[in-house]
């Protein structure tokens, strides 16, 4: 819709491209909410009747019944243990709706680390928008997405943070271990096959600073 197409456009209606700015206050203020009022408050309060009138307004279906049922679900892990390194793996190869995901990784000079995979079930969700607050609706699917993530620590520390969505996503997660015994590190690891995918390998590390550390990500 309008909207949805204005979010990815410039003022001219001219589509975005890749490395061009974009700016979305309606989303800021709506993330300005859930950092000021919890994470609650978009699920069944003030904010979670707004989102519900947006989706009413747009002609999508949903209800108050559908964000407050909507919780967190444990999966479990798959841990490895090679040479001196603990590799924790989750998540299976990711087909179907998953085909329109990405993934990033952030990382901090604290050693901390998270790996995430996300997707709108679809590319660009169902194509409408909450008007107001700034994002896209997704399709419902029955088939719940398992995104594959791995990463490994020595000395209790990260060494590997690796997402990856999409095909081939867990041939990259594969690579991207491979990589740890080559020796032109960030040569290796910006060859990884497979979708989308977000992968900082240190040789040494994180909190020994960034310099140790290669990042690559791909389309």
């Amino acid at each position: 819709d309008r909207t949805a197409r204005a979010m990815v456009s410039h003022a001219d209606w001219s589509p975005a491209a890749r490395g061009d700015r974009l700016s979305n206050i309606d989303l800021a203020v709506t993330l300005g909410r859930v950092r000021g009022q919890g994470p609650g408050g978009f699920f069944e309060g003030a904010q979670a009747k707004d989102v519900v009138d947006a989706a009413d307004a747009a002609g999508a279906s949903l209800f108050i019944e559908d964000l407050r049922g909507a919780v967190p679900r444990w999966g479990p892990v798959a841990p490895e243990q090679i040479d001196t390194a603990a590799i924790t793996r989750t998540g299976s190869a990711a087909a179907g709706a998953a085909d329109a995901a990405t993934s990033l990784v952030v990382t901090d000079g604290e050693g901390n680390a998270v790996a995430c995979a996300l997707t709108m079930n679809a590319p660009f969700g169902l194509g409408i928008a909450a008007r107001g607050l700034g994002f896209l609706f997704a399709p419902a699917v029955d088939e719940i997405f398992d995104p594959p993530l791995a990463i490994e620590t020595a000395e209790r520390r990260p060494t590997l943070v690796a997402a990856a969505a999409g095909p081939g996503a867990m041939a990259t997660l594969d690579a991207a271990r491979a990589a740890t015994d080559a020796p032109a590190l960030g040569t290796a690891v910006t060859s990884l096959p497979g979708g989308s995918h977000a992968v900082v390998r240190c040789g040494a590390v994180l909190a020994e600073g960034e310099a140790a550390c290669f990042l690559h990500g791909g389309p």
